[in-house]
């Protein structure tokens, strides 16, 4: 379960981001971060009773996302990690926070975490198999749609 738009955004900009390494989703370790992340997110928020971050630290993981997928520059593997543990820690605590308490903490959590999961290498192996100039252009043109869907979220009120 992905409880808003900005965290499907932002996990769909991880796995193209990660997809446009070029290495075989079963190959690539830091798909499996994201879930982890994600429920460590969801766990975090919901014993240490966290309420839900600023809605433009959110944004600016889209912001960044989105970026990175656009200039489809490469990136350091450490740099890369960094970005999906925060990204995937901060969206799991979002989510945790809005966690209603009746529900069950562990199943909502595995929810989360099957949800990012499943995003996340299904957008990877989309922009891996991406081979033509036309498929790598278009994948760099959605994460440039992240970003701009960031910063047309930083131009709403609130």
């Amino acid at each position: 379960m992905v409880s808003a738009p900005e965290h499907l955004l932002a996990l769909v900009g991880l796995g193209l981001l990660l997809g446009l390494g070029g290495r075989a989703v079963s190959d690539e370790s830091l798909v499996l971060v994201v879930p982890l992340a994600l429920a460590a997110g969801v766990g975090i928020a919901r014993v240490a009773a966290l309420a839900s971050p600023d809605r433009y630290l959110l944004v600016l993981s889209l912001l960044a996302v989105g970026g990175l997928v656009a200039a489809a520059l490469p990136i350091a593997r450490s740099w890369l990690a960094c970005l999906v543990v925060g990204a995937g820690g901060l969206h799991g605590v979002a989510n945790g926070a809005a966690l209603p308490p009746e529900l069950s903490m562990a199943a909502f959590a595995a929810g989360v975490a099957l949800a990012g999961f499943l995003l996340v290498v299904y957008a990877a192996e989309l922009a891996r198999r991406a081979r033509a100039f036309w498929a790598r252009t278009a994948v760099r043109a959605v994460g440039s749609w992240i970003a701009a869907t960031g910063v047309l979220v930083l131009g709403m009120p609130r």
